[in-house]
């Protein structure tokens, strides 16, 4: 087995460990899906400029299949909050308000409460219940009293987005790890 290739064992191994540390930061609301793809485009992106057969470590395909899990995984927590305050009873003003308020108490959050992590997840678990109630007594004209089990419905839903984050991550994970196994034992190793 030539360097070239247990050096590229030795990467994939190291590579599998970091990424699955960033998978694992999206349970505390850290875009660690993002992060694990940026790093394989950079590892992909040395590997070609370095290699001298140009070949690069991922590819293209398993690079874009990790990024489009990525944005799927944004899209089903962004759409959490909207559908737990549906679930709590929200009319339509109650689920767009969970989501707007999600986002702005994300930021909120981030840039008032000191600790990382914890003020971006209260933030964004207190924005769609807050969002929620705003919805429905502007939106629906509902009192405060009746829209606190589609707030809570909406924080809850928030909550459960960050952990259903985690399957995606995982998907992610297996695409990069296995696309890249592949390519190694496809050279020889």
């Amino acid at each position: 087995m030539t360097w070239a290739i247990a050096g590229g064992w030795v990467e994939l191994a190291a590579f599998a460990v970091v990424a699955a540390s960033c998978g694992a930061l999206v349970l505390v609301g850290i875009p660690g899906i993002w992060v694990m793809v940026v790093v394989a485009v950079a590892i992909d992106l040395v590997h070609f400029l370095a290699s001298s057969d140009g070949q690069p470590f991922f590819g293209v395909w398993p690079l874009a299949a990790a990024a489009a899990i990525a944005l799927a995984a944004e899209g089903v927590e962004f759409l959490a909050g909207g559908a737990g305050a549906k679930v709590g009873g929200a009319s339509r003003g109650g689920i767009l308000g969970a989501m707007i308020g999600s986002m702005a108490g994300a930021v909120v959050g981030t840039c008032t409460i000191p600790v990382p992590v914890i003020g971006t997840l209260l933030g964004a678990v207190g924005g769609a219940g807050v969002g929620a109630v705003i919805g429905e007594v502007v939106g629906a004209r509902r009192s405060v009293k009746e829209s606190l089990r589609p707030a809570a419905g909406a924080a809850a839903g928030r909550l459960l987005g960050f952990v259903a984050k985690a399957p995606f991550a995982a998907a992610a994970w297996l695409v990069l790890v296995v696309s890249a196994a592949m390519r190694l034992v496809n050279a020889g190793a």
